[in-house]
């Protein structure tokens, strides 16, 4: 029911708008259910922090939702593209990596 929730409000608030670009569907292909953890990683950023614009939102949201992924304790099988992205985050470099 929460996610249900947090993705009607992701849907309906006229202040974000939140993006699903091909590198995180790509990410999220063999785990859908991340797709959930990414759209509240989102939200969670646009309530806590309310970005400016929505290029900030983006990598933000991508960043929080990386960070959850790389935690050993929520047991997230690492795909390719997850593993690029976890590496680019630390290499300071997601934000080029999400816009490609």
């Amino acid at each position: 029911k929460a996610i249900s929730y947090v993705t009607e409000w992701t849907k309906a608030t006229p202040s974000y708008m939140f993006k699903f670009n091909h590198v995180i569907m790509k990410a999220v292909t063999d785990h859908p259910t991340l797709l959930h953890t990414y759209i509240a990683a989102s939200a969670k950023v646009a309530l806590d922090e309310q970005p400016t614009n929505m290029d900030e939102l983006f990598v933000k949201g991508c960043t929080l939702f990386l960070q959850y992924c790389e935690k050993p304790k929520n047991k997230v099988t690492l795909n390719k593209t997850l593993r690029k992205l976890i590496k680019a985050m630390h290499n300071n470099t997601l934000e080029k990596k999400i816009k490609a």
